[in-house]
């Protein structure tokens, strides 16, 4: 009999495939475990999913197509619990997506093996450069199937590179002959000089081993000198311990060791070592003496709950600084002791090391990280130290969701509002929904925290779905911050080069915050120096020829740079257009914002968090010790700055202009510009001084800043809802983006078009999809150009998840059977963020 499983290759095709399992690996099979597996002529890492079947392994000889073999097993263990792959099929189902790339999108990247093509040298191609090496004496022929031809110069300083065994890639051969990967190799090919082969490359991570030493326990023969007895007396008194903690104050190691070795008194191992990745030092927490009133009812209700064992929703709406992170860890508290574990996620990186430090306090070692801030082997490591159940608690951002534990009892998603738990790209899934699914399979207890819950969060309580737990109250009774409106169309009153910035009340304010050392915090969602660029003698904007936006100019840098792909040129002294030489820049972001401050407050320490400030390794975190240390008086940034940081010191917020979120082509954008400015307000007066809040905006009478102004989320909530109820938008429907890209501005048209007719056609042959689904589009993205990719997109709309979904799979197979056009990519982006 054979054993059959199921794999699902890591590869982006839909399929998953049988295999059978040699005889000597079937007792080492099971599922979670990553396999070799051929396909086609490729090798590549499986995913073991389940046992299919046995067979007769005659049987199949006699008739029934025979099954390929797996090559290996690549794990010791699987590199996920039961639980997790109910969760991956739900994905890949859900966002369509094909599963064997939802498990390794969901793992630690580079562990995975794969085949690639790679040239190697064959006998012609060897005698060849033999023959060029020693040429026979006074000419001669080159050999069997060679030709005076074949050892042309530019022939033989491709094949040199092949003067080893090692196969060669195609890219290394381009660099010495540009072209060649298309006017010369193929010919080389063809006449047998080289020949392909499919090379299996090692997984770029593994576990980190440091060699060891160790005493063996015998005793020594011989008289030893001075520097041998302590190397010897150290290992007595510290065991085994890492070569180089004695190699950092003892010169000529190395050969005292081997000595010792020789003479049987050491030996030498090799251990494994796990990578620091915890970045929480110089931050602190306070934690309350006492619990509030509120805060006791709610950590009750989530102990109840977790005491259920069975899954609910909770959402834990508390206003800024009422005292969410202190209910998160009674809730862990409260989770360990029933020998559940727990998931704390956070929308921004920069919000890890301000609940690390929380969670480190209270549960220690317990606690791991998981980010895309880490480094590949610092992911692994804490991947394997979960797996193990060394830590019980994760902590990280959207991905961490897929943390492998075993006994997964609460997850808690701190500021679920946030658009960041939205992956845009590859699995477009949202963290948040992905918590409450992973909540359901497993049976876990799920916490959406926020100030400013999103509006299908609320929904979802008012409809019963989710529990609903209140802090309607700061810790000790302190007071929200007052805030004011500016009317930005009064510019009477604006003078000089900063004060067309900022207005006087707000630079007063500042100047006033100074005076009291205290610490001032000014937000602007926008970063560079300012957005375009414009000459004034021909108006023309300077555009990046790969998109459809402007480009951003970046002073410190002196560059024009467009934030969607990249591409940057000097900042120009002329027009490219005219060649004029007054270029100006129009508008403002936080470097420029940075730059007048320092002018009109040269006193200052100020500091700036973007994008920009925090491209090294916790460059974030240093910025935000600084802040809690008190050694910055005046912090400009973007909406990193606006959540879950908790400064006592800052008691003045200064928004430069709250309509960049108001005015983008999005049903969100109301929302986004609430959740904005009531978070970033939540910052002011969190400690024993009162808070002040100053909005600088063009459309003060907008329900979303009058109740940002009042802190009204009710009344914020019951006129959004409406809306979206009079408009069919989430959450009364489900949406889906169909997202076409392509290089050809006529294909992606072209493929629109006949996408568009085959979805109507589609929709007129089920009723069912007919009542329920409405198609809107096809039309150019707002953004119709993106990394040289023409855009158009259809959204789909139904009023109920499971006809929709039904309906997209007849679509997609409709398309796949027979493709409109080639040369266009297909995205399906489900329960689409970002509607550009």
């Amino acid at each position: 009999m054979a054993l059959i499983i199921e794999a699902a290759p890591a590869l982006p095709i839909f399929k998953t495939f049988h295999y059978l399992v040699p005889a000597e690996l079937e007792k080492d099979i099971r599922p979670g475990l990553r396999v070799l597996i051929p396909i086609g002529l490729r090798t590549v890492t499986g995913y073991v999913l389940g046992t299919v079947a046995s067979s007769d392994r005659s049987q199949m000889r006699r008739g029934v197509p025979e099954l390929k073999e797996i090559l290996d097993i690549m794990d010791e263990r699987p590199l996920f619990p039961p639980g997790l792959l109910r969760l991956f099929e739900w994905m890949a189902r859900y966002y369509h997506y094909p599963l064997g790339k939802v498990i390794e999108l969901a793992l630690p990247a580079g562990l995975n093996i794969s085949s690639r093509r790679r040239l190697i040298l064959t006998g012609i191609g060897r005698r060849i450069l033999a023959t060029d090496a020693h040429p026979p004496e006074g000419g001669g022929h080159l050999g069997p199937g060679c030709n005076e031809e074949d050892a042309s110069p530019e022939i033989l300083s491709v094949l040199s590179l092949f003067r080893g065994e090692k196969p060669v890639s195609v890219p290394a051969i381009e660099k010495i002959s540009p072209g060649a990967g298309r006017d010369l190799i193929p010919g080389l090919v063809d006449k047998g000089l080289l020949a392909w082969k499919e090379v299996v490359e090692r997984p770029r991570t593994r576990l980190k081993e440091e060699r060891t030493v160790m005493l063996t326990g015998k005793a020594s023969e011989k008289p030893l000198s001075g520097d041998e007895e302590a190397i010897l007396t150290y290992l007595r008194e510290q065991g085994e311990v890492p070569v180089k903690r004695l190699g950092a104050s003892m010169p000529h190691l190395a050969k005292r060791l081997k000595k010792l070795e020789k003479s049987g008194l050491i030996s030498f191992s090799k251990a494994i070592i796990y990578r620091d990745p915890f970045s929480a030092e110089g931050f602190w927490y306070r934690r309350p003496t006492a619990l509030t009133a509120e805060q006791k009812q709610a950590v009750e209700d989530i102990t109840r709950a977790l005491s259920s064992h069975e899954f609910s929703a909770h959402v834990l709406h508390g206003v800024t600084a009422s005292g969410k992170t202190e209910v998160y860890l009674r809730a862990a508290e409260a989770a360990l002791a029933q020998e559940k574990d727990c998931i704390i996620l956070v929308p921004e990186i920069a919000l890890t090391a301000y609940l690390e430090a929380a969670f480190i306090s209270c549960f220690g070692d317990k606690v791991a990280v998981l980010h895309s801030g880490l480094s590949p082997g610092e992911k692994f490591d804490q991947w394997m130290h979960i797996l193990e159940g060394k830590a019980r608690i994760v902590i990280g951002a959207r991905s961490a969701v897929f943390a492998p534990l075993s006994s997964l009892g609460l997850i808690v998603v701190d500021e679920e509002h946030d658009g960041s738990y939205k992956q845009e790209d590859k699995l477009r899934y949202h963290g948040r929904d992905v918590a409450v699914m992973r909540g359901r399979l497993e049976k876990a207890t799920v916490i959406l925290g926020s100030a400013t819950p999103s509006i299908q969060s609320v929904f979802n309580v008012k409809s019963g779905r989710y529990g609903y737990l209140a802090l309607t109250r700061r810790v000790e009774e302190r007071a929200l911050p007052g805030v004011s409106v500016i009317d930005m169309r009064d510019s009477g009153s604006q003078t000089g080069a900063g004060r067309a910035i900022f207005f006087p009340e707000l630079l007063d304010a500042i100047e006033d915050n100074l005076q009291k050392r205290e610490q001032t915090l000014i937000f602007l969602n926008r970063r560079g120096y300012s957005p375009s660029m414009q000459c004034n003698s021909c108006g023309q904007v300077l555009i990046c020829p790969n998109c459809s936006v402007s480009l951003t100019h970046h002073l410190s840098e002196q560059t024009l740079l467009c934030h969607y792909c990249g591409y940057s040129v000097p900042a120009l002294p002329a027009c490219p257009a005219c060649g004029g030489i007054n270029v100006r820049s129009i508008g403002w972001g936080t470097e420029r914002i940075e730059a007048e401050l320092k002018i009109l407050f040269p006193e200052a320490r100020i500091a700036r968090l973007d994008r920009d400030t925090t491209t090294r390794k916790r460059a974030h975190h240093a910025i935000l010790r600084a802040v809690q240390k008190r050694e910055i008086d005046i912090l400009v940034g973007t909406q990193m700055v606006t959540k879950g940081h908790d400064f006592p010191y800052i008691t003045l917020v200064g928004v430069v202009s709250a309509d960049l979120s108001l005015n983008l082509p999005d049903f969100r954008a109301a929302e986004k510009t609430f959740q904005l400015l009531a978070q970033v307000a939540g910052r002011a007066g969190r400690g024993e001084r009162p808070g002040k809040v100053i909005i600088q905006t063009y459309n003060p009478d907008h329900y979303s800043i009058i109740k940002a102004k009042k802190h009204d989320f009710p009344g914020y909530y019951e006129k959004e809802i409406a809306l979206r109820q009079a408009l069919r938008y989430p959450p009364f429907v489900r949406m889906i983006n169909l997202l076409l890209e392509s290089n050809s501005q006529i294909k992606v048209k072209d493929y629109a078009r006949e996408m568009s007719l085959r979805a109507h056609a589609l929709l007129q042959k089920n009723r069912g999809w007919l009542e329920t689904v409405e198609i809107l589009g096809p039309a150019p993205a707002p953004l119709f150009k993106i990394r040289g990719k023409f855009r158009y997109q259809m959204f789909l709309k139904g009023l109920k998840v499971g006809p929709l979904h039904a309906y997209i799979n007849g679509l997609l197979e409709d398309l796949k059977a027979k493709p409109p056009v080639s040369g266009v990519k297909l995205i399906i982006d489900v329960d689409p963020e970002s509607m550009l």
